[in-house]
C-alpha cells in the first residue's frame, strides 16, 4: 500500500509541476528551427548535380555557342585562291567587239603566196615603239584569206593597225610568219575609213 501510494503521489506531482524541463527545451528548439526554414530541409543549389545544365562551365539551354575563330590562311568560302581566267575570278581582259558607236575601217591585205587566215589587231598606241608604254588592243578582226577586209572601230579613236598571217593556226604570230603594219598609222576614225592597204612580209628566221 505504501508503494502504490508513492507512485500515485509521484504522478500527481509530475502533472502538477508540468513538462520535463529538458523535453520542453528540445521541443521549443525544434519549433524554432521549423519556423525559420519552413519546416523542410534545404534542397540542392540551383543548377543541379555535376554535369547538369546550369552548373558553371556547362552550356546554357537555348543559348547558341559563340562562333569559332577563323583559321589563318584558310581560303574564303567558294573556292581557293583566284586563278586568272577562271569563272568568278579576275582574268586577262577579253578582246571583243566595241560596245559604243563605231565606224567601219575597210581595206586590202596584200600577201602573195600566203596561206591560212589573217588577224588584224587594232592598238591604241605604237607597239613598235619599244621605249614607250606597251599599247593595249582596242579590238581585232580576222580575214579568211588575203584580199578585202573590214572591221568596226570606236568612233573618234586614234589607232594603229597591225596584221599577221596565222599559217599554223595557233592564234599567235610565229617567228617566220608574214606580218605587216599599215604604213600610214595612226588612223583617226572620225568617220568611215576606206582604202587601207597593208602589205605583209615574211620575217627572216631567228639567228642561230
Amino acid at each position: 500500500m505504501i508503494t502504490r501510494s508513492a507512485a500515485a503521489l509521484l504522478a500527481i506531482f509530475v502533472v502538477a509541476c508540468g513538462e520535463d524541463p529538458v523535453l520542453e527545451a528540445a521541443r521549443e528548439e525544434a519549433e524554432a528551427q521549423g519556423a525559420a526554414g519552413g519546416g523542410s530541409p534545404q534542397g540542392p543549389p540551383p543548377g543541379g548535380a555535376p554535369g547538369v545544365f546550369g552548373e558553371p562551365g556547362q552550356p546554357t539551354p537555348g543559348v547558341p555557342e559563340p562562333p569559332k575563330p577563323g583559321i589563318p590562311n584558310e581560303p574564303p568560302p567558294g573556292g581557293g585562291p583566284g586563278v586568272p581566267g577562271q569563272p568568278g575570278q579576275p582574268g586577262q581582259p577579253g578582246v571583243g567587239s566595241p560596245t559604243g558607236p563605231t565606224y567601219p575601217v575597210k581595206g586590202t591585205l596584200v600577201c602573195p603566196g600566203c596561206k591560212g587566215s589573217f588577224r588584224i589587231d587594232v592598238f591604241d598606241g605604237d607597239h613598235g615603239d619599244l621605249g614607250g608604254p606597251r599599247p593595249s588592243i582596242v579590238t581585232r578582226g580576222e580575214a579568211p584569206s588575203a584580199g578585202p577586209f573590214s572591221l568596226d572601230v570606236p568612233q573618234g579613236a586614234r589607232v594603229w593597225l597591225s596584221v599577221f598571217n596565222d599559217e599554223d593556226g595557233d592564234g599567235r604570230p610565229g617567228p617566220t610568219e608574214p606580218v605587216g603594219d599599215y604604213a600610214e598609222n595612226p588612223v583617226v576614225v572620225s568617220g568611215p575609213v576606206d582604202g587601207v592597204v597593208i602589205t605583209l612580209k615574211r620575217r627572216d628566221p631567228p639567228a642561230q
